[in-house]
């Protein structure tokens, strides 16, 4: 059975079409937001320290690769984002990135601990722990 606009409704439909059909599933990461009395979140250790964003991608991934193994015909992953960026409504508040941006400094940028894990992910054959 499909919806009025063609999209089907039950879980075989929705599985043969993903078998099926290249898919790549939506972007996935975390963000650390600036507290409210905060100026700007200056460079630190502590911001360097994303283990939650580590875990998110962890969980996406073995997520993704379940679906492989279930005949899903996944092509790809996104992580959010490479970089932190400007967001359209909170500015630059939102600190998405794997790679933090000192927008005082040159939009220099540093590697947080996440960047590292997907370093070490992409550059070893058996994956990280």
């Amino acid at each position: 059975m499909s919806s009025a606009i063609g999209i089907p409704q039950d879980a075989d439909a929705l599985l043969w079409t993903f078998r099926s059909t290249p898919t790549i599933p939506r972007p996935s990461g975390w963000w650390l937001p600036k507290p409210a009395s905060a100026v700007r979140i200056a460079w630190s250790p502590m911001v360097a320290c994303d283990d939650i964003r580590i875990w998110v991608y962890r969980r996406s991934l073995e997520a993704v690769l379940a679906a492989k193994a279930e005949g899903i015909n996944v092509d790809g992953y996104f992580a959010w984002s490479y970089a932190d960026n400007v967001e359209w409504v909170l500015g630059r508040r939102p600190r998405f990135g794997i790679v933090y941006t000192d927008y005082d400094d040159d939009y220099r940028r540093i590697p947080k601990d996440s960047a590292k894990w997907f370093q070490r992910l992409l550059t070893t054959v058996d994956g990280v722990d």
